[in-house]
């Protein structure tokens, strides 16, 4: 009858730590809803054209110096994740000693009606280290409201392998042609007082703004100096594309514009 007993609060142990870590997931989930749906008001607002979104997302695993079948593993399961067919990803990999990388990337990422993504592992070994970054890129320019669902699939997707996870994003609109350069500042602080942040730090250059802040209302935050940051504001003219171009990113802009 011990026994039985014994085995029974196991099992109600085991399934409570279960609910728990899965509530903890939801919760996690709606958090970044809101913050996203934050974002994306306060690109709705400044009234430009959508252009497209970015991710980008680093996973380190510490002590772990993987196979290539472990790190194809990891790939399949992103690349199922999002719904992309295999074949038409282009894979690579290289090999030399106490070091392995396989790069994989969608060959029609260049067609803007796709979702573009791309996915890099290196494992190695050095001595007594052991180390395996994932680095995950993905682009796409089909629905600008799809970035709040790509972020959390994509950080549930790489919370599996490690809990050491950074995640950038950014989404991008424009304006046809050359506004005018007194309305970049009018721009980035209507940005920033929408999310109620406080700016931290700003560079102005040719035809370039660029504003950092921070704001409780969002969650994900870096270090940044003695200051913590967790939304990045920028308008840029393209002489190329004659657009002016407005960027969102929290919590920093890892786009190279």
């Amino acid at each position: 009858m011990k026994k039985v007993l014994g085995v029974i609060i196991i099992l109600v142990l085991f399934f409570s730590m279960i609910s728990s870590a899965e509530q903890v997931n939801l919760d996690d989930n709606q958090k970044d809803r809101n913050d996203y749906e934050l974002i994306l008001d306060s690109f709705e607002k400044t009234g430009s054209t959508f252009d497209n979104y970015n991710i980008n997302a680093h996973a380190m695993m510490d002590n772990e110096f993987l196979s290539f079948e472990e790190m194809d593993k990891i790939v399949n399961e992103i690349v199922a994740k999002f719904g992309i067919d295999k074949e038409r990803m282009e894979y690579t990999r290289s090999e030399q000693k106490d070091f392995r990388q396989i790069y994989v990337y969608d060959r029609n990422s260049q067609n803007k009606a796709e979702r573009g993504i791309s996915i890099i592992i290196d494992s190695e070994k050095c001595q007594s280290m052991e180390q395996t970054h994932i680095i995950v890129d993905i682009n796409t320019n089909q629905v600008y409201k799809g970035i709040v669902e790509d972020y959390i699939k994509l950080k549930n997707n790489l919370k599996k392998y490690s809990k050491n996870i950074d995640v950038y994003s950014c989404i991008c609109g424009f304006f046809e042609g050359k506004i005018d350069e007194k309305c970049y500042n009018n721009i980035v602080d209507d940005i920033l007082s929408s999310l109620d942040a406080q700016k931290k730090d700003e560079i102005q250059d040719d035809n370039i703004l660029s504003t950092t802040g921070y704001t409780k209302n969002l969650g994900n935050c870096i270090e940044y100096g003695e200051d913590k940051i967790n939304v990045n504001a920028s308008v840029r003219y393209s002489e190329y594309d004659d657009k002016t171009f407005v960027y969102i990113g929290t919590p920093l802009i890892t786009l190279e514009y």
